[in-house]
């Protein structure tokens, strides 16, 4: 019975023994196991590092654009509006024809105008004439000086009158050119809001037939109040804003929701974290990011598509793929 009794305890020892090593063996392979399992499942990204840069911003504000010399063009005689000789938005220079006026009742008074002068004309000749007739018949005494005096006085009616008339034919020749609107300065044409047959110039009007304005030197006059100009035709003012230095994110690394922009940044373990970040400023291809993250800090540098499509999660780990940003900068510059 001894050497039985022996078989046995010595049997039982080396399982003892044995035990502790098949349980380290087991728990090695499955936590080798495991990590394997979770670097397959660990997908590779590319990470960047978020770094300054100077960089420069700009405020943008609503604002209305006009031009040095804005020049309303108005009918200054009353007629149909028989020519139009520009579009609306051409350019065009000093003295360049605009717009006819039917001149032709104009031309009729100018035609009046210019025989009543040559009627006024005639009769100076003739009042001269008898001045001319009676001062030697005066000289000799052979009539008095009173027929003289009194023809004298008709001569300068006559003159007086042929001035006034050479006056209506000047008014008259001026209103024929009003028929003929020119523009008095370079510039551009505005909307015009009269056709072809349109009766202008009349009393009360408050149309121009069209704006000119000067574009060389342009002014903008403009609000801090945006929801002012919102509903007019504006243009905007950018004010710069200079940053001597100023956290840089591309803009292909953020994603947003409900208003709120955010980035994955890379913590212990190679595993994301969500943050959001507060811009104070953009570039075609950058955010300005003044609040939420700091220099140093790895972010995953993938377009918004990529990162909402990946299912990431805050606590996945990834495999970090670095991206430089000197090569960042280089493809897509501030």
């Amino acid at each position: 019975m001894r050497p039985l009794c022996n078989t046995i305890v010595k049997n039982k020892l080396l399982f003892i023994l044995l035990l502790p090593a098949a349980i380290a063996l087991q728990y090695s392979c499955n936590n080798s196991s495991a990590r394997t399992e979770t670097q397959q499942s660990a997908p590779p990204l590319p990470v960047v590092t978020v770094t300054t840069a100077p960089a420069t911003t700009y405020q943008e504000f609503p604002a209305s654009l006009e031009g040095k010399v804005n020049v309303e063009i108005r009918p200054q005689v009353e007629g149909f509006l028989e020519k139009i000789y520009v579009d609306e938005g051409a350019y065009v220079t000093a003295g360049q024809l605009l717009f006819k006026i039917d001149p032709r009742v104009y031309n009729e008074q100018l035609n009046n105008a210019k025989s009543n002068l040559l009627a006024a004309q005639a009769n100076m000749e003739r009042a001269k004439v008898e001045v001319d007739r009676l001062t030697p018949l005066v000289e000799n005494n052979v009539i008095s000086d009173v027929q003289l005096k009194t023809a004298k006085a008709s001569y300068e009616s006559a003159k007086a009158t042929v001035e006034q008339s050479r006056a209506l034919v000047g008014n008259a020749q001026i209103n024929v050119g009003y028929a003929y609107i020119k523009a008095p300065v370079n510039g551009y044409i505005g909307r015009i809001p009269f056709k072809i047959g349109s009766l202008v110039g009349k009393q009360g009007e408050n149309d121009p037939l069209t704006i000119l304005s000067q574009v060389n030197e342009m002014y903008a006059y403009f609000s801090m109040s945006e929801p002012d100009f919102i509903a007019c035709n504006t243009g905007k003012i950018r004010l710069p804003q200079m940053f001597s230095s100023v956290l840089i994110v591309p803009q292909e690394a953020t994603f947003e929701i409900q208003d709120k922009v955010f980035v994955y940044t890379v913590a212990d373990s190679n595993k994301i974290v969500t943050k959001p970040i507060t811009i104070s400023g953009r570039t075609a291809n950058y955010y300005y990011v003044s609040n939420g993250i700091k220099a140093g800090e790895k972010i995953v540098l993938s377009s918004q598509s990529t990162l909402m499509m990946g299912g990431l999660r805050d606590g996945m780990p990834i495999v970090p793929q670095m991206v430089s940003t000197d090569s960042l900068l280089k493809a897509k510059p501030l």
